[in-house]
């Protein structure tokens, strides 16, 4: 059994059961046939026991992370089964769950999201800054800020001006320089938005991203934070032993019985 040392990647190479090579001196075809499909059901397995593992760790789960596992079949040509992170894109995702959820799996640090490199291309966000929802983020069902709201956080920062607040507060705003503009030099322009950017009153450093709610009422929907680490939330390279470890042998006996079964089959192989 190998367990490579690339993320999310784990290959099992039956070869380690030592009657193989006897098996493939006296079946030949068979043996080889049943070491493949022995592969391919224990990398089921794996990904059955790893999406359980999703479920029963992360705090609601969306689909997407839910189907973040993918298996490749063992076939003749590539004898070795593969259970991984979907290292492809997903949906409209411009990046693979590998590199999304990765650090749920191995521990460490996140890529930046997309909304964090819009909200950098906006000269709102430092470039080594990150976010993280705020008490007033509308979430979704999944625990994440709420699409509807960043598109029109977004669209405040980066369209045309809004009459989402009084005169009165977009003018104490202004003059306090919360309100992000847009352009450059003198060409920069304020808008009027709900939305504005909470710096601190030392040094002006921005803190995050609030919006007025009423008269007189405002809350941070976006906060500004260092890179965040994670601790390692499903041992998937565990996981993957344990199931090797308790199947691999019973599904290759099992398959290979089915093959010698089937040897009189006038089929190709």
């Amino acid at each position: 059994v190998q367990t490579c040392a690339l993320p999310i990647l784990i290959k099992i190479d039956i070869g380690s059961l030592g009657r193989l090579a006897d098996d493939l001196r006296k079946l030949g075809k068979q043996a080889e046939f049943a070491g493949i499909v022995a592969r391919t059901r224990t990398a089921t397995l794996i990904k059955t026991k790893g999406t359980e593992e999703i479920n029963r760790s992360f705090d609601r789960p969306t689909p997407y992370t839910q189907k973040s596992i993918f298996v490749r079949a063992a076939t003749r040509q590539k004898p070795d089964a593969i259970v991984w992170l979907k290292d492809f894109e997903m949906s409209k995702n411009i990046r693979s769950a590998k590199e999304i959820l990765g650090h749920e799996f191995l521990g460490g640090s996140r890529l930046r999201k997309r909304l964090e490199g819009r909200l950098t291309r906006l000269n709102i966000l430092p470039a080594a800054s990150f976010v993280a929802p705020g008490r007033a983020a509308q979430l979704d069902p999944y625990g994440n800020i709420n699409r509807g709201q960043v598109t029109k956080l977004l669209s405040r920062f980066g369209s045309l001006a809004d009459k989402g607040m009084s005169d009165r507060s977009f003018k104490r705003l202004k003059k306090q320089g919360l309100l992000v503009g847009r352009g450059f030099g003198n060409k920069r322009t304020v808008l009027r938005s709900e939305f504005f950017v909470a710096k601190s009153k030392s040094g002006g450093k921005p803190l995050g991203i609030w919006q007025l709610l009423g008269r007189g009422k405002v809350g941070p929907v976006l906060a500004f934070t260092r890179q965040p680490r994670y601790r390692m939330r499903v041992d998937f390279h565990g996981i993957a032993d344990q199931v090797i470890a308790e199947n691999l042998d019973a599904e290759y006996s099992k398959a290979l019985g089915q093959a010698i079964a089937s040897a009189g089959w006038k089929g190709k192989w």
